[in-house]
């Protein structure tokens, strides 16, 4: 197991970045009693979404965990591995009429969809990033503003540059991010879906970053090489500037 100094992570994405919730540090469990030996766990006592557990982690700094009793709905235990893809799951007949049209496009939906499988998944936990009450994390998660975004992932690309293809598959922000990150180890970004805004508490002005840890690390690497070159967040508006950009040295752009 890697170790990674999580406190020392955030303390930099403050500096870099500003940002203004927790990083989430996000785990998924074959043992459930390995779950409930998290320091400061919560184990969730009614039925609620995994997207609860990373809005109340980043928001409420809550290290909670929850079992697949706490679920409400078959939908996103099997997105998360709670639960195999059975023939109900696949037949999409809840999201028609609802986000698609037709039955192709709601069983097309529901094929695109990342889910962890096989479902070997007992227990699913989140607590804030530096708190290091989860030491191993399968997921690092951040909500962002756009311009953070932009910032973070050209810092992941600093010293290992990667092109990112990013998925959108409609409702569900979980499985184009964190189920995304856990299921392959890529960056993945959630829009913020209905579910993630009406139960998660994702920000109108917020984009979600899921990664993994190594990743997270790598990007905070990039991030100091960025800011030593004169790259830094947030970026200096010379839009209104009425003068001669000659005049003004701008070191992204100098020497083109």
């Amino acid at each position: 197991m890697a170790e990674y100094d999580f406190a020392d992570m955030y303390e930099k994405l403050l500096h870099y970045y500003r940002i203004r919730t927790s990083p989430v540090a996000i785990k998924f469990f074959a043992d459930v009693e390995e779950m409930r030996a998290i320091p400061e766990i919560e184990i969730g006592a009614r039925h609620m979404s995994p997207c609860m557990l990373v809005g109340a982690a980043a928001r409420q700094n809550r290290t909670i965990g929850i079992t697949t009793e706490n679920f409400q709905v078959d939908y996103c235990r099997t997105i998360h591995g709670f639960m195999e893809k059975n023939e109900r799951f696949m037949s999409a007949q809840p999201f028609l009429d609802r986000w698609n049209n037709n039955i192709e496009a709601a069983r097309g939906h529901h094929a695109a969809l990342n889910c962890v499988s096989p479902a070997v998944t007992k227990g699913f936990a989140v607590a804030p990033l530096q708190s290091g009450n989860i030491q191993d994390p399968d997921v690092c998660a951040l909500y962002a503003t756009p311009g953070q975004m932009f910032h973070i992932l050209a810092a992941y690309q600093n010293i290992e540059y990667k092109k990112l293809d990013l998925s959108f598959v409609g409702e569900s922000t979980c499985s184009d991010s964190w189920i995304r990150t856990k299921i392959d180890g890529k960056p993945g970004i959630g829009m913020g879906s209905f579910g993630e805004r009406s139960y998660g508490n994702h920000a109108e002005d917020e984009l979600l970053l899921s990664m993994t840890p190594t990743d997270l690390d790598l990007t905070l690497a990039g991030a100091a090489n960025l800011r030593a070159g004169g790259m830094m967040y947030p970026v200096p508006n010379l839009g209104l500037y009425c003068g001669d950009l000659l005049e003004v040295k701008i070191a992204a752009f100098e020497g083109y």
